[in-house]
């Protein structure tokens, strides 16, 4: 299992994960990670100034 998601949780994500070797690189990061909050804050200012326009026609 990957992570809590349902998804990752199915039968058919390891099956097609081993069907694929090599394919992903998977790289684990703690949740509590500092960095995360600065990416976090990135996106939310971006997804604002990019979606606004678009949300409101």
């Amino acid at each position: 299992m990957l992570d809590n998601h349902p998804a990752h949780a199915s039968k058919e994500t390891p099956a097609y994960l081993e069907a694929v070797p090599n394919r992903f690189k998977f790289v684990f990061t703690p949740t509590h990670a500092s960095w995360l909050d600065i990416i976090e804050s990135f996106f939310a200012k971006m997804s604002k100034s990019c979606l606004r326009p678009i949300r409101s026609e």
